[in-house]
């Protein structure tokens, strides 16, 4: 095995610092004018709070990314995720899961070392670039990588770290991972962007070609990126994409986003698993549609299988699929929604009526064959379940409590245009709602709009929901 030696350094910022010290709370505060909790660490310079936060819940004093956990099946969402807590300290687990089969653990193996003060472009690679067609794996040793240009991922090429915290990828500027090789996968990084001016087409992680896994890497980004994890397709259809164990924690972007350029192009085989969405575009953005996970812009998507996910105080929809293309047989299984339309009064224009539904925890929209199972969503802003022209499907065992909780009026010049719901169908046909409830709604447990014989309810309880439930 042949290896790239670079001297790594230790970094050391506390007891050695001069001038003024900021923490993280205090840098947001002054940038963005808003309050997050205390932190525990304190930096010279404010543009590196993120690094006290990195892989870190702000204020909670401990890793995000415990060691994995021992299981072989996904946990319920409930068991992972203490939705009761107000101070959102949640524990996060990272899973056992079984890797794609287009996963190369074989060929040759490189390490590279850290470089402080170093620009790691180059050296990571040219690393990359000697393992060659056959591919292989590169190791990225514990420290922090700078990186100022993009980094390239050959065909059959394993990017992997020591885990997301101990090995920082940290692109400036223009710098982000490029994933346009097939066969590739990244695993156990921290992946950061800081400081590129706003880019529709770029992700901290820009995935591009079909066969890709990202496991137990977590990413943040300012408002530059669209995306901390970016899938665009450019004219050709995408498959195989692989998430377990990511997250997205604090980005001023998406979390996770699909889209497509050059025509309406379909990405197939898609896999999420115990991933998160945390606070996406709540106290940074580009734009006023950011949401945790959205699973379709301009594209297409086919055999999407979600499970054991969050999605948590995105500044619009949790969960989101847009109006123009189709999703196709898809499964939420396990994924819990929390706190998200943070916008919370959304004005309307008229362009879209169904835009007053962005703050919901669940939002989708023109779908066929579309099960939620034992999903849950709490406090989120419009509506725990938005539903529209969903052909197909059903909601299994789902809750929602308090829909609308802290939401402003949703207004058109002061008239009251939407009222917080539950379960909101409209013009669905085909669904079933079996074994679901709702508590403490500001407006309706579960309303059926337009094509009411083509839901079937069975079991539906309610409880404390101001207008009960109409259909």
């Amino acid at each position: 095995m042949k290896r790239v030696s670079l001297i790594f350094l230790s970094a050391v910022f506390l007891g050695i610092v001069c001038g003024p010290v900021y923490s993280c709370h205090e840098y947001k505060q002054k940038k963005l004018n808003t309050t997050m909790p205390a932190c525990t660490k304190s930096f010279k310079k404010a543009n590196q709070c993120t690094k006290c936060c990195s892989g870190k819940r702000c204020g909670q004093g401990k890793s995000a990314l415990p060691s994995a956990a021992s299981r072989s099946v996904l946990p319920k969402a409930e068991e992972k995720f203490n939705l009761s807590d107000s101070n959102g300290q949640y524990n996060f687990n990272p899973v056992n899961v079984d890797l794609p089969s287009w996963v190369n653990d074989a060929g040759k193996t490189m390490y590279v070392d850290a470089a402080p003060g170093q620009d790691m472009t180059r050296a990571i690679q040219s690393a990359i670039d000697s393992l060659g067609s056959a591919g292989g794996k590169i190791i990225l040793r514990g420290g922090n990588y700078t990186c100022s240009g993009v980094l390239t991922l050959g065909s059959n090429v394993t990017l992997e770290g020591e885990g997301s915290d101990k090995t920082f990828l940290d692109f400036k500027g223009k710098g982000y991972l490029a994933l346009k090789n097939s066969n590739v996968m990244v695993r156990g990084l921290h992946v950061s962007s800081e400081g590129m001016k706003h880019d529709w087409g770029t992700g901290a992680v820009k995935i591009t070609a079909s066969n890709v896994a990202v496991v137990d890497v977590t990413g943040t980004c300012d408002s530059g990126p669209m995306a901390v994890f970016f899938v665009l397709s450019n004219g050709k259809n995408l498959e195989n994409l692989y998430f377990a164990n990511c997250v997205a924690d604090n980005p001023g972007a998406f979390g996770f986003m699909h889209n497509s350029w050059s025509g309406v192009n379909t990405h197939k085989n898609v896999t999420y698993l115990n991933c998160q969405a945390i606070n996406c575009g709540r106290y940074e953005r580009a734009n006023d549609w950011v949401t945790g996970f959205n699973f379709g812009e301009q594209n297409n998507i086919e055999n999407l299988y979600v499970e054991g996910c969050l999605a948590e105080g995105a500044w619009e929809s949790g969960y989101h699929f847009e109006y123009a293309p189709m999703m196709t047989n898809a499964t939420f299984k396990n994924c819990a929604s929390k706190d998200n339309g943070q916008k919370r009064a959304i004005s309307m224009t008229g362009r879209d009526n169904d835009e007053k539904f962005f703050g919901a925890g669940f939002n989708i929209r023109v779908a066929k064959n579309v099960d939620f199972i034992d999903c849950s969503s709490s406090g989120d802003a419009t509506a725990g379940f938005h539903l529209l022209q969903v052909k197909g499907g059903s909601l299994q065992n789902c809750t929602v409590d308090g829909a609308g909780t802290g939401q402003s009026k949703v207004t058109t010049k002061g008239v009251l245009i939407s009222t917080p719901v539950s379960f909101w169908l409209h013009a669905c046909n085909g669904f079933d709602v079996s074994d679901c409830s709702s508590a403490g709604s500001r407006g309706f447990g579960l309303y059926i709009y337009n094509m009411r014989d083509g839901v079937n309810v069975s079991n539906f309880q309610t409880q404390n929901d101001i207008l009960g439930n109409k259909y």
